[in-house]
């Protein structure tokens, strides 16, 4: 049980790595192209950059949860790592709530576009 937890979070940390790194390299090459980024890019950079660290924290959450009894105590290294993605994903930036409708709302042609004017 404790190997398929840790497989398991691997893949979602890699695959959270990936969706940001696609970003950065879409960005870039519109960047490098002098071309403002085009409103579809915008959204789903919005959706993934709060996507990748709600699953990184659902990865750490499996680990805490594999550890036992011990994962309560503070000086746990998983236990530090747990709140330290919670405090991140709290912040504003990165919200999932917030990324998931802009995206939603450009995908299916309603609400305010504007939205993504500072991405």
């Amino acid at each position: 049980t404790i190997q398929q937890r840790v497989t398991e979070a691997s893949a979602m940390i890699d695959s959270a790595e990936l969706l940001l790194r696609r970003n950065c390299r879409d960005i870039m090459v519109e960047a490098n192209a002098g071309r403002e980024l085009p409103m579809p890019l915008r959204a789903r950079a919005r959706r993934d950059h709060a996507y990748a660290p709600m699953i990184a924290a659902q990865a750490v959450e499996k680990l805490l949860r594999a550890s036992g009894g011990q994962g309560i105590y503070e000086d746990f290294e998983i236990q530090r790592c747990y709140r330290d993605i919670f405090a991140a994903t709290s912040h504003i930036g990165i919200n999932w709530d917030a990324g998931a409708l802009q995206y939603g709302q450009l995908t299916l042609g309603v609400g305010q576009l504007e939205a993504f004017a500072w991405i």
